[in-house]
């Protein structure tokens, strides 16, 4: 015979209401009576009927649902063609202010990205490093611009003197 976990642990079912020492009374949210929690509690049993039910009460039952989804889904139909027809007629108000605000927005996005350009530490950095390289160049050329100027001139020699 094998492991049987219900059978493992002795354990008595506990009923917390008998062990309370004062009256527990409490509602039934099924049939809003006033219950008495330490009352054994009845169990009910739903008896079904031992006849099959007609077939002709079957089909009326669900010729009756049909037509009760028909008229649902053509008053749902209605109801949608109603908002389409609302929507079509409300539709250039709506595209107007979807321009307008889309157009809001660009602008709004250009300027904070032109602004996070100029002013992010970044390119504040690069600008400093961009006109600091500016000012070698320029010493670089004028350098350059003078050594040109000098190799162009012709050297003269004299009897006692030479310029270069």
């Amino acid at each position: 015979m094998g492991f049987n976990p219900n059978k493992a642990f002795d354990v008595p079912a506990l009923n917390i209401a008998e062990k309370l020492p004062y009256p527990t009374v409490g509602i039934d949210f099924i049939t809003g009576k006033r219950v008495d929690l330490q009352q054994p509690k009845k169990e009910s049993k739903v008896v079904y009927d031992k006849q099959a039910t007609p077939l002709e009460q079957i089909q009326f039952d669900y010729a009756l649902l049909d037509e009760l989804e028909k008229k649902r889904l053509e008053r749902s139909m209605r109801g949608y063609q109603m908002q389409q027809a609302a929507d079509l007629a409300a539709l250039p108000q709506y595209s107007q202010a979807i321009f307008d605000m889309a157009s809001k927005t660009r602008g709004l996005d250009y300027q904070l990205g032109l602004a996070a350009d100029i002013f992010s530490p970044t390119r504040q950095q690069a600008r400093i490093a961009s006109a600091g390289s500016t000012e070698a160049d320029r010493d670089r050329a004028m350098a350059a611009q003078a050594m040109g100027a000098a190799a162009m001139r012709g050297r003269y020699q004299g009897k006692n003197i030479g310029i270069a």
